[in-house]
């Protein structure tokens, strides 16, 4: 396990590699509404950033609040989501999270993990998106692919899938999160990054890793 300098300097390598080379053309990575933020949450699920990017957009861009997207009907939600997967259940959802933000928090997202779970479609992945992003709480992001970084750069064994119900893991996690909001941020999608640009199941690119030099899978010859 990495401890006191090491996890500041693992903080400090992250966030600086994401700030080189970190995808920001994500649009959810730059907006900050709680609005927006569930939007993704539920959008990100099992579906590829390319077609989540583009139904996010024209939501966004269409219904800005809660209250815009119940002015319309079931059926012009579903047409924009008909590219994703489960596009009839995503569009329910996406209609029951809107009557509830509306009705039961006058329009406000909550910045409530407990709150969070109970709208429909939004997992402990999804309600970590909106801590983080739109109510900057530091908060792990954890799926399957960051759990692959994390397992090898501290040598443990993390491949779960079903990251949150691992409390181990999940304190583990949250405890190398920089505390102050925009860092936590950086540091989460750049470990999100390095997970699908060189920590690749496979055939990682150690060279070009910047957590090289901390990474017990790398000293350990295996890479």
């Amino acid at each position: 396990m990495l401890e006191g300098r090491e996890v500041e300097e693992l903080r400090r390598r992250v966030v600086e590699w994401y700030e080189l080379h970190g995808d920001k053309s994500i649009p959810w990575r730059r907006d900050r509404g709680g609005w927006p933020a569930l939007i993704a949450a539920l959008l990100v699920r099992r579906t590829s950033t390319k077609q989540a990017v583009r139904a996010y957009s024209e939501i966004t861009r269409r219904f800005p609040t809660p209250g815009s997207l119940l002015s319309v009907s079931i059926s012009e939600i579903r047409e924009i989501l008909r590219p994703l997967g489960l596009y009839n259940k995503r569009s329910r959802e996406l209609v029951e999270i809107a009557r509830t933000i509306a009705r039961e928090h006058r329009g406000r997202v909550p910045c409530s993990r407990r709150e969070l779970l109970k709208l429909p479609g939004i997992g402990e992945y999804g309600a970590s998106i909106v801590l983080l992003v739109a109510c900057r709480i530091p908060e792990p992001l954890l799926d399957t692919n960051v759990m692959r970084v994390l397992g090898r750069l501290l040598g443990i064994e993390a491949r779960v899938q079903r990251p949150y119900s691992n409390s181990r893991l999940t304190a583990m996690a949250r405890s190398l999160v920089p505390s102050q909001p925009d860092e936590a941020l950086k540091f989460n999608l750049g470990l999100l990054d390095i997970a699908r640009m060189l920590c690749k199941p496979r055939t990682p690119r150690c060279p070009g890793c910047p957590l090289r030099g901390l990474c017990c899978y790398h000293s350990s010859g295996r890479a």
